[in-house]
């Protein structure tokens, strides 16, 4: 709306490294925010950080179209090497090693 620019406005949200702001009521929003290897199985969840920033994985990531604010879940999970099969958008399923899922977080 056209609500004048407050000092929430102005303070880093949560998923930018800021602490949870309360909005009007003083509520906070809390979204659960989970290393990729830890979300469940079918739940729809929006990547929202990536810890390591090393251009191999940048490079991996980018191959398979994972961005910040791409909606993914994860279909299976592999026993063997705990990697993952992944669902994202209209692509076909595709799998992910642990060692780069773990460096995914996403929120759901």
């Amino acid at each position: 709306g056209n609500r004048p620019i407050g000092f929430r406005d102005c303070l880093p949200a949560p998923e930018d490294g800021g602490d949870p702001i309360p909005d009007e009521e003083g509520r906070i929003q809390r979204k659960s925010q989970v290393c990729l290897t830890e979300l469940p199985l079918h739940q729809a969840a929006m990547v929202s950080s990536v810890s390591n920033h090393h251009p191999d994985i940048l490079e991996l990531l980018d191959d398979k179209k994972i961005a910040i604010g791409s909606r993914l879940e994860v279909r299976r999970r592999f026993a063997f090497d705990a990697s993952l099969e992944i669902k994202l958008g209209r692509q076909p399923l595709f799998t992910l090693s642990q060692a780069v899922a773990r460096h995914i977080f996403v929120q759901y």
